[in-house]
Formats: structure tokens, C-alpha cells, sequence
């Protein structure tokens, strides 16, 4: 009888939250959930700038494209509300953040999205030549 009772005296908040509400999310680098839209579009981009990518490689750019998505979004809560807080401590996400940044860096590195990069994979050698070899045939090829 006591347990039917208190139970009776359980009320709703005044104010219940929606579906898909967002009040306890703070800078959001963790909600895969809420990065997701972004994620997809910075994945399709991906796919069109990453040099000689292959249909195998779709697990790696999406990873990459949610770290890029977590970065974006931890970016964007610094810059909105600081690297402190009101009391002057660094914000928890500047532990996380430097971290983000990092393995973004890493993907950068293992995509081919960066000169050095390139480079190592011989994609702008590669590319120099051909155009160097469309620049001779335009201007010197055969004359006979």
C-alpha cells in the first residue's frame, strides 16, 4: 500500500523533452548520432578527393570522416563558448580535442590528403608526369 502511494505522488516533469531532444548534449564530439549528417557529407566528399580510392576502402573513409565530423564540432563549441570555463579551468573537450585532432591528422596521412603523403605514395609524381607529358605533346609533339 506505501509503494502504490509514493508511486502516486510521481508527476511528470512540467516541461517533458521531445523525441530527439538535444538539452544533454554540450559540444557533441561524442554523439556519433548527432554528428552523422555531417559525417555523411564529409564522407562523399572524401570519396571524391581521396587520390585512387577504392570501393575496399569505404570502412577507412567513413571512420575518417566521423573523426573529421568530431573535430568540426569540437571546433565549433571552442570557438562558441571558449577553452575555458566560467571559472577559468580548461574545459573538459580540451582534454578530448588534441586527441581528435591527431587521429585526424593520422587519417589525413593514411588517405593521401596531404602533399608529404602523396608524395610517398607517388601519387604527385605520378600526376606531374602525365601532365608534363600532355604540356610536351600540346606544344612539341610530332611536326612531320
Amino acid at each position: 500500500m506505501s509503494n502504490s502511494r509514493s508511486l502516486a505522488n510521481v508527476q511528470p516533469p512540467p516541461n517533458p523533452a521531445a523525441a530527439g531532444n538535444r538539452r544533454a548534449l554540450r559540444h557533441g564530439v561524442h554523439s556519433q548520432l548527432a554528428l552523422a549528417p555531417r559525417a555523411a557529407e564529409l564522407a562523399e566528399w572524401l570519396r571524391a578527393t581521396v587520390p585512387a580510392a577504392a570501393e575496399t576502402d569505404e570502412p577507412a573513409l567513413q571512420a575518417a570522416a566521423m573523426v573529421f565530423a568530431q573535430v568540426e564540432a569540437g571546433n565549433e563549441y571552442v570557438a562558441k563558448h571558449g577553452w575555458f570555463d566560467s571559472r577559468g579551468k580548461p574545459r573538459p573537450l580540451m582534454k578530448v580535442l588534441p586527441t581528435l585532432q591527431a587521429e585526424a591528422r593520422r587519417w589525413c596521412e593514411s588517405l593521401g590528403l596531404t602533399p608529404a603523403a602523396r608524395m610517398r605514395l607517388g601519387l604527385d609524381a605520378a600526376r606531374g608526369k602525365e601532365l608534363l607529358g600532355d604540356y610536351l605533346d600540346r606544344n612539341y609533339g610530332d611536326k612531320s
